[in-house]
């Protein structure tokens, strides 16, 4: 659980904000929540206040017992966040006491007490994982005087809008008087008494009566647009008695609406809040960063940010409400993602991207030769343009794009120029992480189940890009609560290109890898690096007659160096091995293949830090275009990723 306090004044203005998230960061759910917030008071500079509640504002207040030392000093919720429950009394005994007693304030006044603290309290009936509770508060205060004018909280609005605003007029005299009510508005705001002849109220002493107020927005009201309408209240016998307050309406920035309506806890959410749970996320934060930094800076990207604030609030509101939703919206928007991570912090990594689409089309249109060696190089060299990786990811089973006779290691060849393939494999991994927790051995995972998709374009006869996305489904693990790991979450978007130096019928085959990951996994799902990661990876294989194949890969993967509790994770050297042969009924392909890791700088120095998994495959073409795969994966190593064992069904296609 994460709780942030922020408290904001602006210059001018009689009152602060104060709001509370409150965001539920581990896999527990929360029942019957209760927040409380309050204090004791030494008001107007000496220990005497009386309690008060007001319904119509839901604020609980005090005032001094002689009004021309001060006015009041009040305590409530903003209209979307209202308190649920108040207390005014005695500090320690009528309020911090009955919090601890019952968890419940009492809905009561102590009028008599004259040293009087306050509080208030909001419920919410369940708090799940990822969700997060936006509480909003005001704190005011007024001038001294025997006539009080409270005014309600600040609203925010739409240009063309007609609301209501509803003041309190309270008369402390100790006799009954009659007062003038102005309002004005400091835009010159249209508004009405919504009962005219309370233009005028007649208070008997002690009373107070509450005023409605219409105001009509203006439809031309530019956005960032701030009205304060101040109500002032003179008696008719003794102008002398006379005060005011005043409330601000707002019509919110592009940005700062955006902002408000993210936060606001009472009111609809975005879409990317919805799907990640927390404003705060980072997914969600690098998508806010695209969004101010390159949307809001023209005038068509302003244009879609004010439709998509008018329209999608609806659709948020649903998705957050279906985990199934969230998940598939987290999948929807990882495109996304990646432009506006591309955008804000991997220029190289565009710059290769565009690049190799660039070169892809000459190559496309002209078809010359010459081009295609500097086509692999480049795009080496631009693909290697990221930043280094950290934390701790143990989905090492990434499929090879566009690959037939093995299933993980790549092979030095190719897809042809403009051909496409496809894969989906579905992995069940039987505790695939182990470690020491608090002197004790423990399954940190005992067991996922995932999905992994693959696409390859072939660009030219010597060079083809693939992406590939891995799905965690579910987890189990003998970890409990907030420590547990979670799942259905997005994996670490791989991208890679894949140059062939050399190839070819019964020949050596040589080909360089470059890729890199994208922080799209979540780390608290050991499904993640929590950063973004690049690398390198060679590969030597030799076809015999089509009916044997022998590979080897070696790789080198930048990662910063991360302290983990059982080894540290460092720059990580990348091994594999394998052999492929065609089986008697010449069309099925059977594979033994060795995949592992381990640190760069201490090779082969801690079992932990070296997962090594041996596995075994069919692959079947059912036709021409769509292969099987099927296959079983066994752990060598006790290392981070190298399960009991591995079970996987896959399916590829080329068109």
């Amino acid at each position: 659980m994460r709780l942030t306090q922020t408290i904001k004044y602006t210059d001018g203005n009689a009152y602060y904000k104060k709001s509370w998230r409150i965001e539920n960061l581990g896999s527990t759910e929360y029942n019957d929540c209760r927040f409380f917030h309050g204090g004791d008071s030494t008001f107007g500079g000496i220990d005497a206040s009386r309690g008060h509640w007001d319904a119509n504002l839901g604020m609980v207040y005090l005032t001094n017992p002689d009004q021309a030392i001060d006015g009041i000093m009040g305590f409530y919720g903003d209209l979307t966040t209202p308190a649920t429950s108040y207390a005014e009394g005695e500090y320690d005994d009528e309020v911090c006491e009955r919090i601890l007693d019952t968890g419940q304030l009492g809905n009561s006044v102590n009028p008599g007490y004259i040293d009087a603290g306050y509080a208030l309290q909001w419920n919410r009936g369940t708090l799940s994982p990822g969700d997060v509770w936006t509480i909003i508060s005001y704190e005011k205060w007024t001038e001294a005087g025997f006539v009080q004018v409270f005014a309600p909280a600040e609203r925010e609005v739409e240009a063309g809008d007609v609301i209501q605003h509803q003041f309190v007029v309270a008369n402390y005299q100790a006799t009954t008087d009659t007062f003038i009510l102005q309002p004005d508005s400091s835009l010159d705001w249209p508004w009405a008494f919504v009962n005219p002849a309370q233009a005028q109220v007649t208070l008997a002493a002690g009373a107070s009566t509450t005023v409605s107020f219409q105001v009509t927005i203006p439809a031309g009201a530019a956005p960032g647009t701030r009205d304060v309408l101040t109500l002032t209240a003179t008696s008719q016998t003794t102008p002398a008695v006379t005060n005011q307050d005043s409330v601000a309406t707002v019509i919110p920035g592009v940005l700062a609406g955006i902002v408000s309506k993210l936060q606001g806890g009472g009111g609809p959410c975005f879409i990317a809040t919805a799907a990640y749970g927390s404003y705060q996320e980072p997914h969600v934060q690098v998508l806010r960063r695209f969004r101010d930094r390159f949307l809001l800076a023209s005038p068509p990207g302003r244009a879609f940010v004010r439709f998509y604030y008018r329209h999608s609030p609806p659709l948020a509101a649903v998705i957050a409400r279906n985990e199934t939703l969230r998940a598939a919206t987290r999948t929807a928007l990882l495109p996304v993602y990646g432009v506006a991570w591309l955008c804000l912090n991997g220029r190289s990594v565009l710059a290769g991207l565009l690049g190799s689409v660039l070169l892809a089309g000459l190559f496309l249109l002209a078809g010359r030769r010459r081009f295609r060696l500097a086509a692999g190089v480049t795009a080496v060299i631009l693909l290697l343009g990221a930043v280094p990786a950290s934390a701790l990811d143990i989905n090492n089973f990434s499929p090879a794009i566009g690959g037939d006779s093995f299933t993980l290691l790549p092979a030095s060849k190719v897809l042809p120029a403009r051909n496409f393939s496809a894969d989906l494999y579905l992995v069940y991994v039987e505790k695939p992480l182990r470690g020491n927790v608090g002197g004790k051995w423990t399954v940190l995972s005992e067991d996922q189940t995932l999905a992994t998709l693959g696409l390859g374009l072939g660009v030219t006869d010597s060079f083809q890009l693939g992406l590939r996305l891995p799905y965690l489904f579910s987890q189990g693990s003998q970890l409990t609560g907030a420590a547990a790991p979670g799942d259905g979450d997005i994996g670490d978007l791989r991208l890679e290109g894949k140059y062939r130096v050399r190839g070819g019928p019964d020949q050596v085959g040589v080909a360089l890898l470059p890729y890199v990951t994208l922080e799209t996994g979540e780390e608290d799902s050991y499904f993640g690096k929590g950063s973004n990661a690049f690398g390198l990876t060679a590969v030597l294989d030799r076809n015999f007659g089509d009916r044997v194949c022998l590979a080897f890969k070696v790789g080198y993967q930048y990662q910063e160096k991360e302290n983990l509790p059982d080894f540290d994770l460092e720059d990580t050297l990348l091994f594999g091995a394998g052999i492929g042969w065609k089986l008697p009924n010449d069309r099925t392909r059977a594979s033994v293949e060795l995949q592992g890791l381990t640190n760069a700088s201490a090779l082969f120095n801690s079992e932990d830090a070296t997962p090594v998994e041996l596995l075994g495959s069919i692959h079947h073409p059912v036709n021409e275009n769509l292969l099987l795969d099927l296959g079983l994966g066994v752990g060598l190593t006790d290392g981070y990723g190298a399960p009991e064992y591995r079970l996987f069904l896959g399916m590829r296609t080329g068109f």
